[in-house]
């Protein structure tokens, strides 16, 4: 699996990454991504949830606001789409 993450700030990309992993998709399996992910973009990782989980499984994609952080964040929103190979 390719995932394009992108941190989001006033509407804007201002910074993002692709990350691989070719693991089956299982839930732990995604938190382990959005771990991995958060570790590469040196950003805290979000509390993550079921609703997270079913978001990206049934529509390729993600979005973690603000609120879904324990720790301040500096940006608006980490979103995370499949990218289809």
């Amino acid at each position: 699996m390719k995932i394009w993450a992108k941190i989001i700030k006033d509407n804007e990309i201002i910074q993002d990454i692709i990350y691989e992993d070719y693991s089956e998709m299982k839930y732990l399996t995604y938190q382990k991504w959005v771990s991995d992910i958060c570790n590469e973009l040196d950003i805290p990782t979000p509390v993550i949830i079921p609703f997270h989980y079913k978001n990206f499984a049934l529509f390729h994609n993600t979005h973690f606001k603000a609120a879904d952080f324990v720790h301040p964040i500096d940006f608006d929103a980490l979103r995370i789409e499949d990218c289809k190979d």
